[in-house]
């Protein structure tokens, strides 16, 4: 089962106080990019990230995650591609609102250079702030949830069908109603249950089955259609 968290891991860069300013070009914001991971530079890395509005912890985490883009591998490519359809820019979990501290507006897409037979790729979500290029970084919100820890919610769709899918889901989070689409076959999320589940099938011929998930364990009986799903919490 894939674990949300992954999902928006891109956008975590190393996030300290603001730029006056970015590069004004793809063109120079990508050479900046490439000369900043080459040189394995987080002061260059940082001077590329937009940081408004972070804490002390968000910053602290971003150092950590931003570990992965210095390594051994030579870049191959860089590149901006289009934000994914169905990207979710703000997630809820553990009494926490977790978002970007500007709305992304595409990829950095970084391919290494592999030894093997594979593809050894990551990106990184950016924006543009008056014009300007930057990194996208994360920042943490403390909601008022008074209630029980966040557990592991999830769904799983199964059979013939499910490469060609979407899943709209309905979902509590921290006291925090929430509602997106996934083109996912499996989930796995944090939060307090999941109230609804639609999946519908591009496949006339799609023969899929829905399993709801708490804690590792099916709550619902599996239900199995032709094209369209849904689940209701009782």
């Amino acid at each position: 089962m894939k674990f949300l968290p992954a999902a928006f891991l891109f956008f975590l860069g190393l996030i300290i106080p603001a730029p006056a300013q970015g590069p004004d070009t793809p063109e120079d914001f990508l050479s900046a990019i490439r000369t900043a991971l080459a040189e394995r530079s987080p002061a260059k890395l940082d001077a590329l990230t937009y940081s408004v509005g972070m804490t002390e912890a968000d910053k602290t985490l971003a150092v950590r995650m931003q570990q992965h883009l210095f390594n051994d591998k030579e870049i191959e490519s860089l590149s901006l591609q289009p934000l994914p359809e169905d990207s979710q820019l703000f997630f809820v979990s553990r009494g926490r609102k977790i978002e970007p501290t500007n709305p992304p507006v595409g990829l950095v897409a970084i391919t290494y250079k592999s030894l093997g037979n594979g593809t050894d790729a990551t990106s990184l979500a950016y924006t543009n702030v008056d014009g300007r290029y930057f990194l996208v970084g994360t920042k943490t919100t403390l909601l008022d949830w008074k209630g029980p820890p966040d557990k592991t919610i999830g769904y799983m769709i199964t059979g013939p069908g499910q490469d060609s899918l979407q899943a709209k889901v309905k979902w509590n989070a921290s006291g925090v109603n929430l509602e997106h689409s996934f083109k996912d076959s499996s989930l796995s999320f944090q939060g307090q249950f999941i109230k609804e589940v639609t999946v519908t099938s591009a496949k006339d011929d799609a023969e899929i089955t829905l399993t709801i998930v708490e804690d590792g364990k099916p709550i619902s009986e599996p239900l199995t259609g032709k094209r369209t799903l849904e689940y209701k919490r009782p």
